[in-house]
Parts: C-alpha cells; structure tokens; sequence
C-alpha cells in the first residue's frame, strides 16, 4: 500500500511541475465571421465575388479564391497568396485601415493569413 501510495505522489508532484513550469500563453484565435453589412469594416475583409470576413489575432491556413481585394480593418496582417496556378507563394503585408487591391488579374488563391 505504501509503495502504490509513494508512486501517485510522485506522479502527482511531477504533473505539477510541469504545469508550474509551462509559461502561460494567450490563446489566439483567427476565425471567419459574418460580415457586416457595411464595406471595409474594422474586420479583415477578402473580397471576390463575395466578401470573407475574419476577427480575432492568431493565424489561419485558408483557400479563398478569386480575391480581388484585401482590407485589413482594425488589424495588421499578412497574407499568403499564390497569383496564379502553380505560381510560387508570395507574402502581402497591410497596416491596419488599409487595402490592396488586386484587379486584373486577381489573385488565385489566399493560402495562409496571420493578425495581429
């Protein structure tokens, strides 16, 4: 009994050093919300056809087709992108309240997003 009793005390006593010694990190959390009614809103914003909005600093692997437009909102970000199939990925990097637009030809796809 005693030994049974020494080896859960041991564990218990190592689980919590490493929850002790484990930092405390803030959780990030980029995820797709609905857009407001109202264009270039203090969301990121992706437009083709229609728009893609995201909230919240973190990062995110997306496929977003066909972008026209990019608007950062209240956010910095950068973006991955390929400009056409098969083409290499490039990085696009906006401040906060600002866009590039992409019109001919727009991008082919929106692989990979980053806020902060």
């Amino acid at each position: 009994m005693r030994k049974l009793f020494r080896g859960a005390l041991g564990a218990a006593a190592a689980a919590l050093t490493v929850l002790v010694a484990m930092p405390a990190t803030p959780a990030h959390a980029t995820n797709a919300v609905k857009c407001p009614s109202w264009v270039y809103s203090e969301y990121l914003e992706f437009h083709n056809d229609y728009r893609v909005c995201f909230a919240n600093g973190g990062a995110l692997s997306v496929a977003i087709y066909g972008v026209h437009t990019v608007w950062s909102g209240n956010n910095r970000v950068r973006y991955a992108f390929q400009r056409n199939i098969g083409s290499p990925v490039e990085w696009g990097q906006i401040d906060r309240k600002n866009g590039v637009a992409y019109h001919q030809p727009r991008i082919h796809k929106i692989t990979a997003i980053q806020v902060w």
